[in-house]
């Protein structure tokens, strides 16, 4: 059988989910001895936030977000991807997320790509693009959705043994230690620190929890966000809800552009992470929440309100809550129930392990060794 040669083209190296869908199942191919090409978007146009990190070596920026035209750069430049394909012998094409990609730069070139590739779409939309997208006019030797909900609409456009799924991937299981953790990212020890981060909302369930902050200050509010704009924005929101309760805030919010192994410190220097949509955020089409899928099996409880991007987890993997009354609940048993946040653990790394970089990754090669 022919070498696997791998061509990732999609988000990376950012805070959004297709990256987060990528990051893992690329990182565990080249550990395992795959030859991997990532090619992504330029730093100036991305889709989500750009992590501060340094570009790897197998990565080649050369698109903008959807095509986007922005000074000094080329839309879509194909140079590097079609030598990768017609001179090193690449032969997997995996185009992750079409509606960010260059569409119709990438439409002109698809004719050389499927001639000397396999083509594999593996599609992010919850919803189908309207029919008269050129989202439709490439021909895939293969669709991969993450969500059954995904395969109707992929399915009135393709046909039926061409679209497959494969569930979405968590990052590595990871069990730290609790204390050093808060060391290398300079947290207090002798705190229970709960923490938020990324794109959720990060003030509905302050005043719930600083009402419990008041009776156990051991509890500590740590609030992660991208940057200074929107730091000052969090804290204009605070200082508004001050007015009519002056116990409302967080004990530190940080301005943290991160590695995912970074935020792997944080996670584990923390007793439980909330995330929150927001109330009355409910959601809709097929969707999930990547972030608590990279987070899940690091050893610190998630709480989150209930709402579908939260539905893949069933089996008290985290724990849901609707109202105040039951997320203090939920706190409380966290912080202070030896045995349920056990338990609550142990789930979590059985779902950790059911969607492991090496289980996913490995059917995508099976896939890819089919085609």
């Amino acid at each position: 059988m022919e070498k696997l040669k791998i061509i990732i083209m999609g988000s990376w190296n950012t805070d959004g989910g297709v990256s987060r869908h990528t990051t893992p199942v690329a990182e565990w191919l080249m550990e395992w001895g795959y030859d991997v090409k990532v090619f992504t978007h330029y730093r100036e146009c991305t889709l989500g936030y750009p992590l501060d990190v340094e570009d790897e070596d197998f990565l080649h920026r050369c698109f903008t977000y959807s095509g986007k035209k922005i000074p000094g750069k080329i839309s879509f430049d194909s140079e590097l991807l079609l030598k990768a394909i017609e001179e090193e012998g690449y032969n997997i094409f995996l185009a992750v997320d079409l509606g960010i990609l260059p569409m119709e730069g990438l439409l002109e070139v698809f004719p050389r790509i499927k001639a000397r590739a396999k083509t594999i779409l593996l599609n992010h939309d919850c919803k189908p693009k309207p029919d008269d997208s050129p989202f439709w006019k490439f021909d895939w030797e293969a669709i991969v959705n993450f969500l059954p909900e995904q395969n109707g609409f992929m399915e009135e456009h393709y046909p039926a043994e061409k679209v497959h799924c494969i569930e979405f991937p968590v990052y590595e299981k990871s069990r730290g230690d609790r204390i050093k953790s808060c060391e290398k990212v300079n947290l207090p020890t002798d705190k229970n620190i709960i923490l938020t981060f990324g794109e959720y909302n990060m003030v509905d369930f302050l005043p719930a929890v600083c009402e419990m902050k008041r009776d156990d200050p051991s509890i500590y509010l740590l609030a992660l966000v991208y940057d200074e704009e929107r730091k000052i924005k969090l804290e204009a929101k605070i200082s508004e809800m001050k007015k009519t309760n002056p116990d409302i805030g967080y004990d530190e919010i940080r301005v943290e552009n991160y590695s995912w192994q970074k935020r792997r410190e944080y996670i584990q220097a923390s007793m439980i992470v909330i995330f929150d949509k927001g109330e009355g955020v409910t959601g809709s089409g097929a969707i999930l929440s990547s972030t608590a899928y990279q987070v899940i099996g690091w050893g610190t409880p998630i709480l989150a309100r209930d709402n579908l991007f939260f539905s893949p987890f069933s089996n008290w993997e985290l724990i849901k809550y609707r109202n105040d009354e039951e997320l203090t609940e939920s706190v409380r048993m966290l912080l202070y129930d030896d045995k349920a946040r056990k338990q609550v653990v142990k789930n979590a790394e059985k779902f950790a392990l059911e969607h492991s970089p090496e289980k996913i990754s490995k059917q995508f090669i099976k896939l890819f060794c089919e085609l």
